[in-house]
């Protein structure tokens, strides 16, 4: 069931996440988090909660412990919402926001004591005034999830909501959160819906070609139109993808057209990764991959909310890939691997190997396309593309395009990172 399709629209809202520690500090700060309340990440980060969230009734210090740390007061074991308006640290001419906000106590071995979800109420009142919610009068509040149509649904999309998180830990905290309570928005005693996020995803319908109808010839010629059609369309794509890059010998340059030229007519997400030798401006890497080679993150394009990506995978970090995944058998055998859609079971194992963080919302039930970056038969680097559950997964077809547009990026790389590495030696 899509549960973005059974919800209604009010329900979806972008939400700032904010988690707070054990001794009362933000240990993290969303992306949202930033847009609603100004303060950047690394400003937030270490600095006390209290002087940042307006969450009074559940921020609870005790003058009785040692200095620094949170008490367990009875009222701290039940989730607390509210609305507040707060002055927007770093907006223009003194700007209030009215806010409204979820905060669920948290309890385990883990450092996490509170989870903080808030939203931009205005937002929330935005639009017509004469629905059945459109009295500007909503509240935040809690039910149990089961309440609702797709239960099953609300509860696997929970982990989107939660911050950069483990697997293990992020199994945890939803197992406390729905036992809390789903957050919801109460427009009156008996009109409330579920909150689910909001990342700004087109959505796209479905392709339904019409059954032809008359002489079986008819059909036969329908068909072939339809196969050359799809043919033309891919071969106008990888022209217009050559077209687009190798404009620059700069190696970042290159990389972000390569990324930009596949988003999103080819795919919803784009991710680049290539081997350090490449990032360093080495010679050309010696020997094949291996599960120890690292692989720098060097872009990641999508047409997600902005930040979505950020705060889970930032561009910039460096990690080996693990025999069992897609992308060492992509790597290794320097041929594209399909996976029609990943499943649950895949996605928890792909995310295991994630220390830190549950990709599993990023790309469950995604169409996953991962291809080579090679030259001269050396595997420089490698994509991994994603569709949206909504669109049409990736076939046969579309592994062979991905498969020379691959190739072309491949050279246009390698002729880069020449570039680079007779300038170093310069």
């Amino acid at each position: 069931m899509d549960t973005t399709e059974a919800l209604p629209e009010a329900g979806r809202i972008p939400l700032a996440v904010v988690v707070v520690d054990r001794e009362g500090l933000v240990s993290h700060w969303s992306t949202g988090a930033r847009r609603l309340f100004g303060p950047a990440r690394e400003d937030a980060v270490g600095r006390p909660a209290a002087d940042l969230l307006p969450v009074s009734g559940a921020l609870h210090p005790d003058d009785a412990d040692e200095p620094g740390t949170w008490s367990d007061p009875p009222t701290a074991r039940y989730p607390a919402s509210g609305c507040a308006r707060v002055a927007r640290r770093g907006g223009r001419n003194g700007e209030r926001t009215d806010v409204l906000w979820w905060a669920y106590p948290l309890a385990g071995p883990g450092r996490e004591r509170l989870l903080v979800l808030a939203a931009d109420a205005a937002r929330l009142r935005e639009g017509p005034q004469d629905g059945p919610h459109g009295t500007g009068q909503l509240a935040p509040g809690f039910a149990r999830h089961t309440e609702f149509p797709g239960a099953g649904e609300l509860a696997r999309r929970l982990p989107e909501i939660l911050p950069s998180v483990s697997v293990q830990e992020a199994t945890r905290i939803v197992s406390q959160v729905l036992e809390l309570g789903y957050p919801v928005l109460e427009f009156s005693r008996h009109d409330r819906i579920p909150v689910t996020p909001d990342w700004g995803v087109p959505r796209r319908e479905r392709r339904r070609a019409a059954a032809p109808v008359g002489h079986p010839a008819d059909a036969a010629d329908a068909a072939r139109d339809l196969e050359y059609a799809a043919v033309r369309e891919r071969l106008e794509f990888l022209n217009e993808v050559s077209g687009r890059i190798g404009s620059s010998l700069d190696l970042a340059r290159t990389i972000q057209e390569v990324s930009a030229a596949v988003v999103p007519r080819f795919t919803d997400v784009a991710g680049t990764y290539l081997r350090e030798q490449v990032m360093a401006g080495e010679g050309f890497p010696d020997g094949p991959p291996d599960a120890t080679t690292l692989w720098h993150r060097v872009a990641v394009e999508h047409v997600d909310e902005p930040g979505r990506w950020d705060d889970v995978v930032p561009v910039g970090e460096a990690m080996p890939f693990p025999v069992h995944t897609p992308f060492f058998q992509c790597m290794t055998s320097g041929e594209p691997v399909l996976v029609p859609r990943i499943s649950e079971e895949a996605g928890t194992a792909i995310a295991a190997q994630f220390e830190k963080r549950d990709i599993r919302p990023l790309i469950n039930g995604r169409s996953m396309l991962v291809v080579p970056l090679k030259a001269r038969d050396v595997v420089l680097g490698f994509m991994i593309l994603l569709r949206h559950p909504g669109r049409a997964p990736f076939d046969d077809m579309d592994r062979v395009t991905g498969a020379e547009l691959a190739a072309r990026a491949g050279l246009v790389l390698d002729n880069a990172r020449m570039y680079t590495y007779q300038e170093n030696v310069a």
